[in-house]
């Protein structure tokens, strides 16, 4: 990761310190103790316990080492009221896709956060890009392979 400073919501940020704490406290102690165990069956060379075991201990330390990372070089976006005038990082936008005139909410994070399964998409996604700065009544136009335009219906923190 790079030195430049991510920009977290309130609730992304304490997301990943509850993956973090769970992580430290929970998960590696676990896998810390099932490497013991598999070590002392005996010939380490031909232990898949004690292979796999490492191997998720090694996953497990990368996690927390890159949790560490996003937490410190982050910035937490402050909330100041619950109506934005325009979309930013924070924000749910309820949007009318002019296509078809269907209806969606999404919540714009950061790429950190994002989870598009779920209607959590980052500024920087291609709708994330086309939202961000605009209004209520705005038409904005999402530049992807075959571009669309979507209507802001509402904003909300």
């Amino acid at each position: 990761m790079s030195n430049e400073k991510i920009v977290l919501t309130k609730e992304g940020a304490e997301k990943l310190r509850a993956e973090y704490e769970d992580l430290v406290h929970n998960q590696r102690i676990a896998i810390a103790s099932d490497v013991e165990a598999a070590r002392a069956q005996g010939d380490l060379s031909e232990n898949a316990d004690y292979h796999a075991s490492k191997d998720k201990l090694a996953e497990i330390d990368r996690r927390i080492a890159e949790i560490e990372e996003t937490l410190r070089n982050s910035t937490i976006v402050q909330e100041k009221s619950k109506v934005s005038k325009t979309v930013v990082i924070g924000t749910n936008v309820k949007i009318r896709d002019l296509s078809d005139n269907s209806e969606t909410t999404y919540r714009i994070t950061s790429t950190v956060e994002a989870d598009p399964m779920n209607n959590v998409i980052s500024n920087e996604s291609p709708l994330g890009k086309a939202l961000f700065g605009k209004r209520v009544g705005d038409i904005a136009v999402v530049k992807v392979a075959e571009e669309y335009s979507v209507e802001i219906l509402a904003i909300e923190k």
